[in-house]
């Protein structure tokens, strides 16, 4: 039986859980709440990322002008006249471009004029003064638009959702009181104890311990609807969240773990949901795929290096360099870190993986063999792994040699992120978890003229350990840390196996 395209399951199940919300015999606060008006400076956020942010953002900057941020709008580009004049909107460059008659120079380019009421918007903010908390000058426009922010979390949700991501958190220890073990490393978790997990929520993500039974502990607004990955650095520091509204806008937004509380530090806006992302092995850089096929390349050192883990300070929107790179011409769906750091392999909708030296993102190789789209990659070991949507998984040189050094096919025929754990891989198929390794041998191959055995090495792909969840339910998200695998189904259940276990050691319904 084919399986259904996880996009409409979930989109149905989101629609299903919205007309839930909305039924008056919840009663409470949940069914009488009603949205509060938008203030204008979320008004205008919304507009400004619904009509130019696409030309006038990260990803490009048309005429040397940006504004995803209300710093960088009151900034100005090419031209050098000020976009925003307070009090003087007829002097304002940003409203001129926006009502000129002028097609050559009016904006958004190439565009219908926008409609009276939105260039009002603008009008308005700056006959009022232009004003703007200083605080919130350099946070990006998604944070403060009403678009992003409309969105309710219940307290209770009415049903579970489907977990389209998941990671380990940092351990639980079995004494609550311990905050320093609470908070400890997922590297450092032992395997005599189970570890914590987040998963996605609607405008959220939630915090899960897991022992001596699941239990909520912390839940994490977040700055769209449907959140689409969660990953977290190594030492456990840093939290990087993709979220938004499918082909309507994204973000990407980094959280700082500070007196045990989560805190914004960094965020980038996109044009839709961020494909994957995938911190560096020693937790410094982001590496972010986006939906165009660019790929931004975020260096957190600085934001590291000045944080402090005992205090609140401030550090929102932080002095990050970033880095935008085009080297795919469709979606950039997953991607993956070597373990060492200096290599980057993306996977992409235009059918090819390519290998990049991170230092300036420096082709290696471009792997374009694949029929379909390139739905996961990985590394295992030091060779990467790439798996596309007919059910192939290939081990590559990882050379420009563009050379397959091990190949399976008859897989499952999606499009799957790949999660590697060592000389592993697993493969989510329907409810179930296939696992392959590396298989190396040295064959005899004859003899030699002097009569000797002759031997070569051979590659291949072993399949191991299959897991079952138990469940009919489809697998969304999977994450594997030391002895554990763990994934989230559609049904929005986790199940968690421990070591070599092929049955689960436990799985619970993540619906707060």
């Amino acid at each position: 039986m084919p399986r259904p395209a996880i996009s409409l399951v979930v989109l149905l199940w989101g629609l299903a859980f919205l007309a839930t919300l909305g039924m008056p015999w919840l009663g409470g606060k949940l069914a009488s709440a009603r949205e509060p008006a938008a203030s204008p400076v979320e008004e205008l956020a919304g507009m400004l990322i619904q009509r130019c942010v696409v030309c006038h953002g990260p990803d490009k900057q048309e005429g040397g002008y940006r504004l995803d941020t209300f710093g960088q709008l009151l900034v100005a580009g090419d031209s050098n006249k000020l976009p925003v004049v307070p009090k003087q909107p007829q002097a304002s460059e940003l409203l001129r471009r926006l009502i000129t008659s002028d097609a050559t120079e009016r904006m958004p380019a190439e565009s219908e004029p926008l409609p009276a009421a939105e260039v009002a918007v603008v009008e308005r903010w700056i006959a009022s003064g232009a004003e703007i908390d200083p605080k919130l000058q350099a946070v990006a426009l998604s944070s403060l638009a009403k678009s992003m922010r409309k969105h309710q979390t219940p307290e209770h949700y009415p049903s579970a959702l489907p977990i389209t991501a998941i990671t380990f958190g940092s351990a639980i220890s079995e004494n609550p009181g311990n905050s320093k073990d609470s908070a400890a490393s997922p590297a450092s978790v032992g395997s005599d104890r189970l570890p914590s997990v987040w998963t996605s929520g609607y405008g959220e993500i939630i915090h899960w311990q897991l022992q001596p039974t699941p239990k909520l502990i912390e839940r994490l607004a977040v700055a769209g609807v449907q959140v689409t990955d969660i990953e977290l650095s190594r030492d456990g520091r840093l939290m990087a969240v993709a979220s938004g509204i499918p082909a309507t806008q994204g973000q990407t937004q980094v959280f700082r773990r500070a007196a045990q509380a989560w805190q914004l530090v960094w965020s980038a806006d996109s044009a839709d949901v961020p494909g994957d992302m995938a911190f560096s092995p020693e937790g410094r850089r982001l590496a972010i795929g986006l939906s165009d096929g660019t790929l931004m390349l975020a260096d957190l050192g600085r934001l590291i290096d000045s944080a402090s883990d005992t205090t609140d300070t401030a550090v929102t929107n932080a002095e990050i360099t970033t880095q935008l790179f085009a080297p795919h011409a469709d979606a950039i769906l997953d991607l993956a870190w070597s373990p060492s750091g200096d290599r980057l392999i993306t996977g992409s909708r235009d059918r090819t993986a390519k290998i990049f030296k991170a230092e300036g993102i420096e082709l290696i190789a471009n792997y374009d063999r694949h029929e379909r789209a390139v739905g996961g990659v990985a590394y295992c070991g030091n060779n990467p792994v790439s798996f596309d949507e007919t059910g192939k998984l290939r081990l590559w040189s990882g050379d420009d040699n563009d050379r397959t050094l091990a190949e399976r096919d008859n897989l499952a025929r999606f499009l799957e992120p790949l999660t590697s754990q060592g000389e592993r891989i697993w493969l989510a198929e329907g409810s179930e978890l296939r696992s392959f390794t590396v298989e190396r041998k040295t064959v005899h191959d004859g003899q030699d003229d002097a009569g000797k055995t002759k031997s070569k090495s051979t590659t291949g792909w072993s399949e191991g350990l299959r897991r079952v969840s138990g469940h009919q339910a489809w697998l969304l998200s999977t994450a594997a840390m030391g002895d554990w695998t763990v994934a989230g189904n559609e049904a929005g259940e986790v199940i968690l196996w421990t070591k070599e276990q092929t049955e689960p050691t436990l799985s619970f319904s993540a619906r707060p």
